[in-house]
Formats: structure tokens, sequence, C-alpha cells
């Protein structure tokens, strides 16, 4: 039987704090609770 590469698993690169400072914006209400409607789509 032949070995098959089915996957191949490689080093993650590090990254930098601070590099998209400025260029993303997180809403102040990124942790609110969601909307009923919302929730029950997720349980569907």
């Amino acid at each position: 039987m032949s070995e098959i590469t089915i996957a191949k698993l490689n080093p993650i690169k590090k990254r930098k704090f601070g590099v998209l400072k400025g260029k993303i914006k997180i809403s102040k209400h990124f942790d609110a609770p969601l909307p009923n409607e919302v929730v029950k789509e997720f349980m569907r």
C-alpha cells in the first residue's frame, strides 16, 4: 500500500503586535448580547 499525503503541517509565523493598529475598528458593542432572532437561528 502506498502512502498518500493528506495534509502538511507548517509552523505558525510569528506576528508582531500592533501591526493593524488604526487600520481596523471594533464596535463599542461588539460583545453585546445577540438579538433573540439571531440566537434562534444558531440553535436550529
